[in-house]
């Protein structure tokens, strides 16, 4: 399931919440955590987390991404996008943008029956 086929499927709330830039939305820790929930209970896996500097004009990119490895300061990887998500911190070199927090970009498709 792309993208597009899922988001207008979110409830209001969460699709008000995300910060959205071309055809692309993210969102703060709490609405990720909702997405994430909402795409599970609706038949589909996520396969990818991009955490995101919701900056002008567009998203600031950080160097971390999940399932890819994660770069936390115990070493440990995140074995779900949940627990990516729910875990996740800036590091230092990522706190320069203005005290801006993180949101985070979800990929999703429908669970192979």
């Amino acid at each position: 399931m792309q993208r597009m086929e899922w988001y207008p499927l979110l409830p209001p709330d969460l699709k008000q919440a995300a910060y959205k830039t071309g055809n692309e939305w993210a969102w703060p820790k709490q609405q990720a955590l909702q997405v994430i929930d909402f795409l599970d209970s609706n038949g589909c896996v996520v396969d990818g987390v991009e955490p995101w500097l919701p900056t002008k004009p567009g998203p600031t990119p950080l160097i971390r991404d999940w399932p890819q490895v994660n770069l936390s300061r115990n070493n440990s990887h995140p074995q779900t996008a949940k627990e990516f998500v729910q875990n996740f911190e800036l590091i230092p070199s990522e706190r320069s943008t203005a005290g801006l927090a993180p949101v985070f970009n979800i990929s999703a498709e429908k669970k192979e029956s």
